[in-house]
């Protein structure tokens, strides 16, 4: 697999200092640009990784063009940059061998001209301008940047679960919000990548270590693992309703999946619960995917959630 880098500033690549491409965030520290618990002193996640621009114009505002960083379709175009927090972006959907990943591109200042839905994209091709959009904060065009963003998408009926909850919102971006992502650190992406030719984008996301395991029951077959069949050990035969074991990497997403016959489930176990099986070694504390209640190891609300949207149709 081949990647290219998203901005013209290719100092990662180079493997030039931190602070040579990455953007920090107002408190200044160069690890509130990198993927993980990495803002308000470790308590938040940040989901992708900001790089900075290389040019500004006279009013010193980014120009910098950004890049598709492999082949694949656009699935998604937000041009009005009050519609999310990630501003003005774009989401590219790409396939490999049972996998389906994301590159998502957000805060940009303007997206290329005619670029829409449906559109297929080579690496490399200028899909927007660098910006500093956003609709939470205000990003002042000193700290303009890209968010890079690579993950999978949980659930393509994500919307029909949104409808449901009391969120107030309307949900203008489908299945390609921010809630139905989760992502991978971008730059460990990259390194694994350029350090071996005959590395792939399956290869990364099979290699992540498991930190917890659960069991849960979907009532149908897993939308994620129908369009990920790469995760089910006998794909795609064994693809259909019933009980599961999912193993989650420390950043919650689902990598490992187990048919499991209804005649081993315990009696005890309900439909519709999240079932902790076990915790391999704990996720970074702001994942908060599970807790420690009486020395014994719970799954958290957000984790609750998280399998309701897997398992929402």
């Amino acid at each position: 697999m081949s990647l290219y880098w998203p901005t013209p500033n290719t100092a990662f690549i180079e493997g030039k200092p931190e602070a040579t491409y990455l953007q920090p965030t107002a408190s200044g520290r160069l690890e509130s640009a990198l993927f993980g618990c990495t803002r308000n002193d470790g308590r938040r996640f940040h989901e992708g990784v900001d790089l900075k621009p290389l040019k500004r114009d006279r009013r010193g505002r980014a120009i910098d063009p950004v890049f598709a960083i492999s082949p694949g379709s656009v699935v998604h175009v937000n041009r009005i940059g009050g519609n999310s927090s990630y501003g003005i972006y774009v989401v590219i959907s790409h396939h490999e061998d049972g996998l389906e990943f994301y590159s998502l591109y957000a805060h940009l200042a303007s997206v290329a001209s005619g670029l829409k839905a449906g559109e297929t994209v080579v690496a490399g091709q200028q899909i927007g301008i660098m910006g500093n959009t956003s609709v939470s904060i205000r990003i002042p065009h000193s700290r303009a940047h890209l968010h890079l963003e690579i993950g999978l998408r949980l659930n393509s009926r994500f919307d029909a679960w949104y409808q449901r909850q009391d969120y107030t919102e309307p949900n203008r971006h489908g299945s390609w919000n921010g809630i139905n992502l989760q992502g991978i650190d971008p730059l460990a992406f990259y390194r694994q990548i350029m350090a071996d030719t005959e590395a792939s984008a399956v290869g990364f996301f099979l290699s992540e270590p498991v930190s917890f395991r659960v069991a849960y029951h979907f009532s149908n077959p897993p939308d994620f693992l129908r369009r990920n069949p790469v995760f089910s050990p006998s794909r795609p035969s064994s693809i259909q309703a019933g009980w599961y074991q999912i193993g989650f990497n420390p950043h919650g997403l689902p990598l490992e999946w187990h048919r499991i016959p209804d005649s081993t489930i315990p009696q005890a176990f309900e439909k519709g619960k999240v079932h902790l099986l076990e915790v391999v070694d704990p996720p970074e504390s702001c994942a908060r995917w599970v807790h420690s209640k009486n020395r014994t190891w719970v799954p958290s609300e957000a984790l609750v959630r998280y399998l309701e949207i897997l398992s929402a149709r």
